[in-house]
């Protein structure tokens, strides 16, 4: 798992980043997003090696968007399961890379759910930074719920701002300080 980074490490990647894209770089393969973009290929490492098949695609596709060398891992696994397709072993990509959702899951809600994600984030951030001092509460994921459109309730406001958590690599604190 990837190892915690500390706030001068943050730092310079942002700054690495911002000279990054002055100089006429693409902000996705900059360095504070290839940082990230690699972070996340480890965690999805873990999942591949745990039976999650559809993480390799996540991490080919992560690879392809942000400049990145496929780590050996991704690389061996697509080999591995284009061979099967190839040797006419399997009847579908999902059947070795993975169904992209597990199967009875209503992919408006999934949209929605995902086109939320960072405004939920967003806001609380936008919040913190206005009202310093405001507890990340149950009270706040109700008035994030409504601020938010199309509007959520409390606790699925709550429950998408922490699924939004585990995907950046700032804490709001480091943000609004």
């Amino acid at each position: 798992m990837a190892k915690a980074h500390s706030d001068e490490d943050i730092q310079e990647l942002f700054q690495a980043q911002l000279r990054w894209v002055k100089d006429g770089g693409h902000p996705a393969e900059g360095p504070l997003v290839q940082f990230i973009a690699m972070r996340d290929n480890e965690r999805r490492e873990e999942r591949y090696n745990n039976g999650d098949d559809f993480a390799l695609m996540e991490a080919l596709y992560s690879c392809s968007c942000h400049g990145l060398k496929m780590p050996d891992w991704v690389a061996a696994g697509f080999r591995h399961g284009y061979r099967q397709i190839l040797a006419c072993n399997a009847k579908s990509l999902d059947e070795v890379f993975g169904r992209p959702f597990p199967k009875g899951k209503h992919l408006n809600a999934l949209r929605k759910r995902r086109n939320i994600r960072f405004a939920i984030w967003n806001k609380v951030g936008d919040i913190l930074r206005a009202e310093p001092g405001t507890p990340i509460n149950r009270e706040l994921f109700k008035r994030v719920g409504r601020e938010v459109s199309p509007p959520v309730g409390g606790s699925e406001a709550e429950e998408i701002y922490y699924e939004a958590k585990k995907l950046t690599i700032f804490s709001h604190s480091e943000v609004v300080d």
